[in-house]
């Protein structure tokens, strides 16, 4: 959940400051740098997310195998 959080605000604030661009207005620093903290985040609680999916294999085919 935290990770689509993220990658909504990173996604919002970003279409947000190009649509700015092509408007020729000039970009707010401060949004793009919360998009940018919004991508580390994004990134940080996938990867987690990854990582115990990957563990609670190796734990299911390690339980699996002393079993039997």
């Amino acid at each position: 959940v935290i990770g689509v959080l993220a990658d909504w605000v990173e996604n919002f604030i970003q279409l947000r400051e190009l649509d700015r661009f092509l408007r020729g207005e000039r970009l707010q620093t401060g949004w793009i740098r919360i998009a940018s903290v919004a991508t580390i985040v994004k990134l940080i609680s996938l990867s987690g997310a990854v990582l115990l999916i990957v563990l609670g294999v190796i734990w299911g085919v390690a339980k699996a195998l002393s079993t039997t």
